[in-house]
């Protein structure tokens, strides 16, 4: 998500809302491996599931951004 950020092929909203979820999940995943698991652990992985799911769609409808794509020599 941090390089889809710098890159801005897809909106900045996406990109940070999925770096919030991932951190989100690591903090329950650690939590789990010290032997914490209520359901306010599983609400929390809602947010990744939730963004997956948006930038599925995202991608599918809307795509990348081609202008970024088309500008910058890293994609050439």
């Amino acid at each position: 998500y941090y390089l889809l950020y710098k890159s801005r092929v897809i909106p900045g909203f996406i990109s940070v809302w999925g770096m919030i979820a991932v951190l989100s999940m690591f903090i329950t995943t650690v939590l789990r491996i010290f032997g914490l698991n209520n359901s306010v652990l599983d609400s929390m992985l809602i947010l990744i599931v939730t963004n997956e799911v948006f930038l599925a769609v995202w991608l599918i409808v809307k795509g990348f951004n081609e202008s970024v794509i088309k500008q910058s020599p890293a994609f050439s």
